[in-house]
């Protein structure tokens, strides 16, 4: 699991994550792409891109197109994948609606660290699928037994 930069936003962490699925599907990322993801104005989603570019996570490639760095790949992509493991966790353990638990889970997955989540993983024994439907991908997880 990369280093997760210190202080990373909610938010920051929630445009990481988008961004990685946008490119994943294909799509070209844009600031005017993810202002209307977002529902907000482009000044916000420059001002979320600085902040990322600053942090090694983001790369610009073009009038306002962006892409991850290799860091900010490997960062989102832990970020899903301890999002995927915690609201599955929320949901099927405590029993916590799906839609509150992904709440719950965006909430605190920033705060979450590498062997928590490989706890989380082992406790709910390395599920394929999340709350969601979504693939969980247990890329270093398991190696922490």
């Amino acid at each position: 699991m990369p280093k997760t930069p210190k202080r990373l936003s909610t938010v920051q962490a929630t445009y990481l994550t988008e961004i990685l699925k946008m490119t994943q599907a294909g799509r070209q990322v844009t600031t005017g792409v993810l202002a209307e993801r977002f529902k907000v104005r482009p000044p916000t989603v420059v001002g979320v891109m600085r902040e990322l570019e600053s942090k090694g996570l983001l790369k610009r490639v073009g009038w306002g197109r962006v892409d991850l760095t290799d860091q900010g790949r490997g960062v989102a992509s832990d970020l899903i994948h301890v999002h995927r493991v915690i609201e599955t966790y929320f949901a099927n353990v405590i029993g916590i609606d799906p839609e509150r638990s992904c709440r719950l889970a965006r909430s605190i997955e920033t705060a979450i660290r590498r062997d928590e989540a490989a706890m989380f993983c082992k406790l709910l024994n390395y599920p394929d699928k999340c709350v969601h439907g979504e693939e969980v991908v247990h890329a270093w997880c398991r190696d922490q037994d």
